[in-house]
């Protein structure tokens, strides 16, 4: 869910607390659905922000609030410079090198490396000039991108624009295309103009390139409107972001000692997406208790891949086992599985704790 932060009312003081208690109140309240942030001083083409030192103060008061809520945001997109916070057009002269810079060290700084959420940036250039950039935190090396006139012209309205860095357009979208693959990608389209692409061969084809993992709904509606009426808006829905689908399961008792079930899966990723790398793991739920498959879950889109493991027989103890991906990483909170795409009862009963029921055959497995 995009939740886009004004902020102009506090342009040149610190942010009260009454807002600070009211962004907590509406993040802890978004169980199971994930928020993509985005504070911005003007949504306008006017750019009215503010000055370094007062988007410092406000990233630091904005720090607890990010840590305490980390669980319920997706993607927290930068934000804070120019014009809708997308970077340009700076009435305070934020969008220089420089200053871009310190204000990415603040929000890797406050969103401890890009671990609590993925951070992303509108342009592609200062991916690569804050990739390599030594004096940046680590996090500057997992930092995603958010195309907010996606498709909309021959250079996505500026996106890929060299903006005399010496990179060609071309340049940068390989190096969009090279990142997305492994870091957050999406955004919205914008009003099309000459070199647009609108039709649903286009949507179908550039998702995949650049792993789109969300778009607005709501923005452009030339896009959605050519995408719905080109018959192609549920396969659009279904590829977005990660879908991963049980293909095939099997079990059966190991030659050498019969207390032993030996189990395995194949998992392939229709999507467009990867998961985003939060250290999640593939488990086997046996009777309640969990048996490790993989120890960090990833299946690139497009491919399949196979998982196994074993547990005792005794655990079965008459219930079917259950497939789930979860995360255990320290920095979160609570479980943020992921869900199987598979059409299945069991699971969409279970959608917010993850667990695909497996449906294997259970009197073949404990009459042996």
């Amino acid at each position: 869910m995009y939740m886009p932060a004004d902020l102009s009312q506090w342009r040149n003081q610190d942010l009260p607390q009454s807002y600070l208690n009211a962004l907590d109140q509406g993040l802890s309240k978004m169980k199971n659905v994930n928020a993509i942030l985005r504070f911005s001083y003007d949504y306008t083409a006017a750019g009215q922000d503010t000055n370094l030192a007062q988007v410092r103060r406000h990233i630091e008061q904005l720090r607890p609030i990010l840590a305490k809520n980390r669980d319920n945001i997706f993607v927290w997109q930068a934000g804070f410079i120019g014009a809708w916070g997308e970077w340009h057009s700076s009435a305070n002269n934020l969008n220089t090198d420089q200053n871009k810079a310190e204000v990415i060290k603040a929000l890797l700084n406050a969103n401890n490396n890009g671990i609590y959420a993925k951070l992303q940036l509108r342009y592609p250039g200062d991916l690569m000039n804050f990739r390599n950039n030594s004096s940046l935190p680590r996090g500057a090396a997992s930092l995603g991108m958010h195309n907010d006139c996606f498709m909309a012209s021959k250079d996505d309205v500026g996106t890929y624009y060299p903006r005399g860095s010496g990179r060609s357009s071309e340049e940068l979208r390989s190096f969009a295309r090279e990142n997305s693959i492994h870091q957050v990608f999406g955004g919205e389209t914008c009003k099309p103009l000459a070199g647009a692409r609108t039709s649903c061969a286009d949507i179908l084809r550039e998702g995949a390139e650049y792993h789109v993992s969300y778009l607005n709904y709501d923005y452009h509606k030339t896009f959605i409107g050519n995408w719905e009426s080109g018959s192609c808006m549920t396969e659009v829905r279904k590829r977005m972001g990660y879908r991963y689908v049980v293909e095939e399961l099997s079990a059966y008792v190991d030659q050498q000692n019969s207390n032993i079930v030996h189990w395995s899966a194949k998992i392939a990723n229709r999507g467009w997406a990867n998961a985003p790398d939060w250290g999640y793991k593939l488990y086997l739920v046996v009777n309640g208790q969990k048996v490790l498959l993989n120890n960090r879950f990833s299946v690139q889109p497009g491919t399949v891949q196979s998982f196994r493991g074993s547990f005792l027989k005794s655990q079965l103890n008459g219930k079917a086992p259950i497939l789930l991906i979860d995360t255990e990483d320290a920095n979160y909170s609570g479980p943020h599985p992921l869900q199987f795409a598979n059409a299945d009862d069991g699971n969409a009963q279970k959608a917010p704790e993850g667990p695909f029921r497996t449906g294997l055959a259970l009197k073949w497995l404990l009459s042996i």
